[in-house]
């Protein structure tokens, strides 16, 4: 992030990312199956879901929560963006098969739970190796502030 305007306020917070599902997404294997899981990092701390095995696109219904990220609740230039990952597990490795930066102000989201349910928003993937549009995942994400997360 670049040189913040003064006056802003950097406050923690907790960002939930609920992982949905994907949809066209490209086999990892030869059995045109893959063992899709899906990485997100927010401030270089990385979380996973957990991997479905003998699909091409995973449906995960997991949430992935981040504490302790900085940003002025107020100012959305200070959002953290999400690299969100989708690996295929393999039994020694794992490939790489789609990715893109999200920011978190581009997703479905709500703040300290209000607003009732939040509709999800599928977002655009790129392949790995080529950089081309290829896929989509659902998600959202919620935020929370100490009094919310801590409880």
């Amino acid at each position: 992030m670049g040189r913040l305007p003064s006056g802003t306020i950097l406050t923690s917070y907790a960002v939930c990312v609920s992982v949905y599902m994907s949809r066209h997404l490209i086999s990892g294997d030869s059995s045109g199956q893959s063992d899709p899981y899906v990485s997100i990092t927010i401030d270089d701390k990385e979380l996973t879901t957990k991997v479905k095995s003998n699909c091409i696109n995973g449906i995960w219904n997991q949430t992935l929560k981040f504490t302790d990220i900085s940003f002025d609740l107020n100012d959305k230039s200070t959002w953290p963006i999400l690299f969100v990952k989708v690996m295929d597990q393999d039994v020694l490795t794992s490939d790489f098969l789609h990715y893109n930066y999200i920011w978190l102000s581009d997703t479905s989201y709500r703040i300290n739970g209000s607003g009732g349910n939040i509709r999800p928003k599928w977002h655009q993937l790129l392949l790995a190796n080529s950089d081309r549009k290829k896929g989509e995942i659902l998600l959202s994400c919620t935020i929370l502030d100490g009094q919310h997360y801590n409880s």
